[in-house]
């Protein structure tokens, strides 16, 4: 479990990474880095609700962290971004 803590907590810090790219593409590409980061972030926020044990449980993330995640991500970059 430690080290699968250690490793989600490596690929947030990449997917997080997306917020300011997002801001520097055109929207279509935007749209579709949200998206991957989107749901990178919400598989590793119920991969973290089960505490980190991702073999004994299905660890697959609900929809509507996905939704908030993908919203979170395009409305920072499209507040900052180009339009």
């Amino acid at each position: 479990r430690k080290v699968v803590a250690l490793e989600a907590g490596r690929a947030r810090h990449l997917l997080d990474s997306a917020r300011p790219l997002c801001a520097a593409l055109p929207m279509r590409k935007r749209v579709a880095v949200a998206g991957f980061a989107a749901g990178g972030l919400a598989a590793l926020d119920e991969i973290e609700r089960r505490g980190f044990d991702a073999l004994a449980h299905r660890c697959r993330p609900r929809r509507s962290r996905l939704l908030r995640w993908w919203t979170a991500i395009l409305g920072n970059a499209t507040s900052r971004g180009r339009r």
